[in-house]
């Protein structure tokens, strides 16, 4: 497994630790699928650029928190991605790149302090 992988699970790991009634889920990015689970998955509705990490708990003036997980190190981001992003931060959904663990934690504890 990936670096980017560890860093994801951590990451889940630790939220759910911290704030254990966030209503949360992930996109299920980065799994190697067969054409046909791709297929459906697209017909399903799934969106190039979804982030890793989808919070939906409104704080301050932003509706959820999206969090896309990139290694520490050289973590590329896509165009999709970039588009997802802004797209939803524009519809007031706080959307970042986190590079590590650290990034994340610290990202979605300050998320979680806002009033």
């Amino acid at each position: 497994m990936n670096e980017e992988y560890h860093e994801h699970c951590a990451v889940v790991d630790w939220l759910l630790r911290q704030y254990p009634d966030t209503l949360m889920t992930i996109a299920p990015n980065g799994i190697k699928l067969t054409m046909m689970q791709a297929v459906r998955f697209k017909m399903m509705g799934y969106k190039a650029g979804t982030p890793d990490i989808l919070i939906f708990e409104p704080r301050g003036k932003y509706h959820g928190l999206f969090v896309e997980m990139k290694r520490e190190k050289k973590g590329v981001v896509s165009d999709k991605q970039k588009e997802f992003l802004q797209r939803a931060n524009d519809r007031r959904y706080y959307s970042v790149v986190c590079n590590g663990f650290e990034s994340a934690k610290n990202v979605i504890d300050s998320y979680f302090k806002l009033k």
